[in-house]
């Protein structure tokens, strides 16, 4: 059995300009902190359209690996709602050509077109920039 990887789209993810609340260090000796997401895009041969809400869970180890917890809205151009969920790493590098950037993405729909979602599993990887991240996001076929 072979795996195969399909590009599905990219996204970006617009952060909030309230800035990160930061929790502080949690009982499991790390720090977290919470990111609103208030808009973006997505845009890919099968899929496209804009970034409604969300938000990002991240947990920063003591030596800067970010585990990341995002779930937000897309709505496609043709007003279809897929629910977004994804998990991932993002080390702490001074060069974002050093940075290890990864995910593991799933989708929920309603939408009949849209149905295949719901069964597939995506991964991607990521790049940080100033207004939020951008995601290149395949589907595991």
């Amino acid at each position: 059995m072979s795996i195969h990887i399909v590009p599905l789209f990219t996204v970006f993810l617009r952060v909030a300009e309230i800035g990160p609340v930061v929790v502080g260090d949690v009982p499991a000796g790390f720090a977290r902190r919470l990111t609103a997401i208030d808009g973006g895009h997505f845009t890919g041969e099968r899929l496209s359209g804009r970034v409604i809400t969300g938000n990002d869970s991240i947990v920063v180890r003591a030596d800067g690996t970010a585990h990341l917890d995002v779930r937000c809205v897309l709505e496609t151009d043709a007003g279809e709602l897929i629910y977004m969920t994804y998990q991932g790493r993002r080390t702490q590098t001074t060069s974002p050509e050093d940075e290890y950037f990864r995910c593991i993405f799933q989708f929920e729909t309603s939408s009949e077109r849209l149905a295949w979602l719901n069964d597939i599993v995506g991964v991607g990887s990521g790049r940080r920039e100033p207004d939020g991240p951008w995601y290149e996001v395949f589907e595991v076929a």
